[in-house]
């Protein structure tokens, strides 16, 4: 099983500098709250309380199926949160997609194409666990080694 990188900070291994440097499983917890959150904005948006903004069909079931992708993804999180050992390997599919979210609304932002609003919230907000996804994995692959982890 693959555990929190070695520190000299073993206290803090849930703390938010563990989060950061990448050494707690809660990165994961981060992950699937920021995919159900979005994936309840998209639900509220394909079905709104007021009618007179319905949007096009093959629009609804776009929104709705990257509603369930989004959930579906928190669910995957989850599942990694349990089931540590197995989270290495997989996770590099999440931070990937959470890269990919960040470095396409960045340049959606850069083209003047995406407002500040929706930038901050979906691009940054993925390209923060993006990193901490990224660092965990790190962290996870230096512990497993055998390496001394910094600090």
């Amino acid at each position: 099983m693959i555990g929190p990188a070695r520190t000299a900070d073993v206290g803090d291994r849930h703390g938010l500098a563990a989060l950061v440097r990448g050494e707690s499983r809660a990165v994961l917890l981060v992950g699937v709250a920021l995919n159900w959150a979005g994936a309840m904005k998209l639900a509220r948006e394909v079905w709104p309380a007021d009618r007179s903004r319905e949007l096009a069909s093959d629009y609804q079931q776009l929104k709705a199926f990257t509603a369930g992708t989004a959930a579906t993804f928190g669910a995957f999180y989850l599942y990694l949160y349990l089931r540590q050992q197995r989270a290495v390997p997989l996770l590099v599919f999440g931070a990937s997609l959470k890269t990919w979210a960040f470095v396409l609304s960045a340049v959606l932002r850069i083209e003047r194409r995406l407002d500040r609003r929706s930038f901050v919230s979906f691009g940054v907000s993925n390209g923060i666990v993006a990193a901490l996804f990224w660092a965990h994995i790190a962290g996870a692959l230096r512990n497993k080694s055998g390496a001394p982890a910094p600090g």
